[in-house]
């Protein structure tokens, strides 16, 4: 989710390129890290609409939300798990989220499509998936699957999950690869078009 530090006078997406391109330089961008979703976003903002944003990488989210709290940065790309218990305090501004949907626990934030960025870009999201050594056997997989898809749809896992801002899935092993399949060639094109490393 795109979200800013409260001094930044933008309220929107539109709001927000519109400040940087008067304001080049003024924006800091912080991420978990180089070569991350929030690093990649920051350099194809800059280059899609010819903004000054300065990437400024830290070693994990945390230590980022601290800088982004004190002004030490200005603007993010990160997890609604990290960022919207400061929201409700006025310390930070959600702009947009990321994804096909807005999430549960922000209901009133719009995606970047609602708010008028349909780029592919702006659709990833960060899923968590297990995963197992290529050569393990498939009844093995699909007995993982099985009790994992359970464990995450129960009513108490699932809210101590919504609770947290995130979104439990619990899908199989073949809709998790499913969607692995469809979110790869997003994310190598962005790669690829923004020439970001984990330099």
């Amino acid at each position: 989710m795109l979200a800013v530090n409260a001094a930044v006078p933008a309220r929107t997406v539109a709001e927000l390129i519109d400040y940087a391109k008067k304001e080049p330089g003024k924006l800091r961008m912080g991420s978990w890290g180089p070569g991350t979703q929030p690093h990649t976003i920051q350099t194809y903002m800059a280059r899609k609409y010819g903004v000054d944003i300065l990437h400024v990488p830290y070693r994990g989210e945390g230590p980022m939300v601290t800088d982004l709290l004190a002004g030490q940065v200005n603007v993010t790309v990160g997890s609604v798990t990290a960022l919207q218990q400061h929201f409700a305090g006025g310390k930070l501004r959600p702009l947009a989220v990321a994804g096909p949907r807005r999430a549960k626990s922000l209901p009133d934030v719009p995606t970047f499509a609602e708010a008028g960025y349909p780029d592919d870009a702006y659709r990833l999201t960060g899923p968590i998936t297990l995963m197992a050594p290529a050569k393990t056997p498939q009844p093995i997989i699909d007995r993982l699957g099985r009790e994992v898809s359970a464990l995450v749809k129960s009513p108490a896992f699932s809210k101590r999950i919504e609770d947290m801002g995130a979104e439990p899935v619990g899908n199989t092993p073949s809709e998790a690869a499913s969607a692995y399949t469809a979110y790869l060639p997003v994310v190598l094109k962005l790669t690829a078009d923004t020439g970001v490393t984990l330099d």
